[in-house]
């Protein structure tokens, strides 16, 4: 491979900003029109930047070459041709092939758990931005865009808006954001149900969820996030509401999946490639796009882990190598040389947050392994590499150190989460402690998790031979 805000005594109340369309939009307004021509003018400017930066950037010229001969062309992306980015096909198809009669116990309770999951999916949705009662309309008067609220923050008696890490404030819940999340989880165990599983009537389902939210003309979501992660009063969107977009990337190779059953048609291919391009032109172009990549721990990092796996989608192969080449390297910075992270180890739930940015690193690398590039040993200038993250984990795997306390009660770190990190660390550094960890951590829930279906115990297992 190539390296290359709560309110006291009044919670229990509707909060203003929820009462009433009026009220909504005015508390919107004023930011709104402050930003709005900024907006237009720096999205023309960046779309202008980047465009050009994708094509003249000499570093990247062979890289571009690259791609286009693995088939990230627009062309190829066009047509409606079963392809996937965060696991290869192959790998998928043997799974698929293997579970026709499954032998070893890991995938007869991970085939169960999947069933299940899909037996409650396939009844529920589908869900569309334009079930959002008015009252929760954006400053745009348009119901197609999508608007959710910023869910640390809370509103003090005095009116003003702070912060909480890691503390939920249910009144900024919103039926857009419910909706899109219910979508991810319905429509991913949908399709990896009826793909590994051979129950066609799944996929078909899971098509139609898409089709909803993302295609139909009347119901369809518009291609940005220009009124996510909002502060009533304060801001009409934030550039950290594009984290809301993170499990695109996963929804792409579901979208793979069903082409690959015949279940996911022409005009489906070509409504979804149009939205993936515009939302990548415009979170590319956006100042809300720009604020979040200078984030500076994992929001950039699931902000590049989408735009990357956008790119391929689209086959942008330009846009595909910045993102392989500079962003990542740009990425890199959020570690230490002694590979911590501080940004998510200061957080109020470090466990969680390392093991979250860490899942993003290996998304981002993953889908770089698709197309032959290596992103786990590339070091930038003072010689930092994901690796580095992967080794500062060993003490802590080992029982030798612990991951700072929590400042708040925490919830219990996932095994979705710990799963890449263990797994792959295991497949693709060759070190056991990383999976010897999984199944001391987790030792009911790992067998269980769907994830098994995409990198099995054994590639760890032959890996280490």
């Amino acid at each position: 491979m190539k390296k290359p805000g709560h309110q006291t005594g009044g919670l229990e109340q509707t909060p203003a900003f929820l009462c009433g369309s009026n009220n909504l939009r005015s508390i919107y307004m004023n930011s709104f029109r402050k930003k709005y021509l900024c907006a237009v003018f720096m999205a023309a400017f960046f779309m202008f930047f980047l465009t050009n930066s994708f094509a003249e950037n000499k570093n990247n010229t062979q890289l571009i070459q690259s791609l286009k001969a693995r088939g990230i062309t627009e062309a190829n992306a066009e047509i409606n041709k079963p392809r996937t980015f965060l696991v290869p096909l192959e790998q998928y198809r043997k799974m698929r092939d293997s579970l026709k009669d499954p032998r070893q116990e890991w995938e007869k309770i991970a085939c169960q758990a999947l069933l299940e999951s899909a037996e409650h999916a396939v009844t529920t949705g589908p869900w569309s931005v334009m079930d959002k009662p008015d009252a929760l309309i954006g400053p745009s008067k348009d119901k197609h865009d999508f608007v959710s609220f910023s869910m640390y923050h809370w509103q003090e008696k005095d009116g003003t808006w702070s912060w909480r890490d890691g503390k939920k404030n249910p009144a900024m819940k919103s039926s857009d954001e419910d909706g899109l999340y219910a979508l991810y989880s319905s429509a991913r165990n949908l399709t990896w149900a009826g793909y590994f599983l051979g129950k066609r009537e799944y996929m078909e389902r899971a098509a139609l969820l898409l089709r909803y939210w993302f295609i139909n003309k009347e119901t369809a979501m518009n291609p940005n996030l220009n009124f996510a992660g909002a502060i009533p009063g304060k801001a009409s969107g934030r550039g950290v509401g594009i984290h809301r977009m993170s499990k695109l990337p996963e929804i792409l190779d579901c979208i793979g999946l069903l082409q690959d059953a015949g279940c996911w048609t022409e005009n489906d291919q070509r409504g979804m490639l149009k939205w993936v391009a515009e939302y990548l032109k415009w979170a590319a172009s956006s100042e809300l796009g720009k604020e979040e990549r200078a984030q500076p721990n994992n929001h950039s990092v699931y902000y590049g882990f989408q735009m990357l796996a956008c790119a391929l989608y689209c086959g942008n192969a330009e846009a595909a190598a910045f993102y392989l080449n500079d962003y990542f390297m740009n990425m890199l910075k959020h570690i230490e040389p002694d590979g911590s992270a501080p940004a998510e180890l200061k957080r109020t739930r470090p466990e969680s947050y390392v093991f979250y940015n860490m899942d993003g690193f290996i998304n981002y690398a993953e889908l770089a392994r698709t197309v032959g590039i290596d992103l786990y040993n590339v070091k930038d200038e003072r010689g930092v590499s994901l690796e580095k993250s992967f080794e500062w984990l060993i003490p802590i795997f080992k029982g030798e150190k612990t991951f700072p306390r929590p400042k708040v009660k925490d919830r219990p770190v996932e095994v979705y989460h710990a799963f890449k990190t263990c797994r792959l660390g295991t497949l693709r550094l060759k070190n056991p402690v990383y999976e010897q960890y999984l199944r001391t951590r987790f030792p009911k829930e790992w067998e269980k998790d769907v994830q098994n279906l995409f990198w099995p115990p054994e590639y760890s297992e032959k890996a280490l031979k």
